[in-house]
């Protein structure tokens, strides 16, 4: 089978893998959680097709999802950090769905410097409202010498983060001095630094995911019913009774 971009076709499984692994492991999670892995499943397969076809219908199944992504963080990050009542969230959601149907049609109506400027406009307001309400949360934990095992895994999550998108200026930047296609190319080989940007991103992701998803269940149950466990390499929040307690079911929105 042809692909048109094979390294950044495959480097998208990362993250369709830690969407569903996030989803398998924290199957009590509120639904918000589970909305939030599922989009980033939904992301890494729109790239997978987008890199492997290069088609204009396929670069809206790419980027579409991540905008989806950054709203369903955005909500998490809200009724977490301003504790909303079961109205406001509603209401938030609602608002939310609103936004992303605009969104959508905006980034999708448009081709050409018009689709990309909406786009990522529309995208990075999402983004860095999320990681800057999830920066206030973390600042909340970090005062707590307990929480340390969980404030580093948002410490690792962003740094991961950053390195991700240290990769992707690189490729943006200065795509023509990296793959010798161009024929100026300083490296004489392709990095691939977009295909690393797609792991290193959701790596990041993943990380600060559960530990948002850490701040959520340390509100509802005591601190020694939650922990780190390991799915090989990969961290996952624990918890230390059972999946019956009612404390777990009071709240699934």
């Amino acid at each position: 089978m042809f692909l048109a971009e094979y390294y950044n076709s495959l480097s998208s499984l990362a993250m369709a893998f830690v969407g569903l692994l996030g989803c398998y492991l924290h199957p009590w999670a509120e639904t918000r959680f589970k909305v939030a892995f599922l989009c980033t499943s939904v992301v890494g397969l729109g790239s997978v097709a987008f890199h492997g076809t290069l088609s204009k219908f396929t670069q809206a199944l790419d980027e579409v999802p991540m905008l989806y992504s950054a709203l369903a963080f955005t909500y998490i990050t809200m009724c977490q950090r301003y504790k909303l009542g079961l109205s406001l969230r509603r209401l938030l959601a609602v608002l939310l769905v609103l936004h992303a149907a605009i969104t959508t049609y905006l980034t999708t109506a448009f081709e050409g410097e018009w689709q990309f400027t909406l786009f990522h406009i529309s995208f990075a307001s999402g983004e860095v409202f999320a990681l800057y309400q999830t920066i206030i949360i973390y600042r909340k934990h970090k005062q707590i010498a307990y929480n340390r095992q969980f404030t580093r895994l948002f410490e690792l999550g962003i740094g991961m983060y950053a390195l991700a998108f240290a990769c992707w200026f690189t490729d943006m930047l200065g795509c023509e001095y990296l793959e010798p296609a161009y024929g100026h190319s300083v490296t004489g080989f392709n990095p691939q630094f977009h295909a690393l940007w797609h792991v290193c991103v959701s790596i990041g992701l993943y990380l600060m995911a559960i530990f948002a998803l850490y701040d959520r269940m340390s509100s509802r149950l005591f601190k020694n019913q939650l922990g780190i466990g390991f799915f090989g390499m990969i961290p996952f929040i624990r918890l230390n009774v059972s999946p019956d307690n009612q404390d777990l079911k009071q709240v699934r929105f």
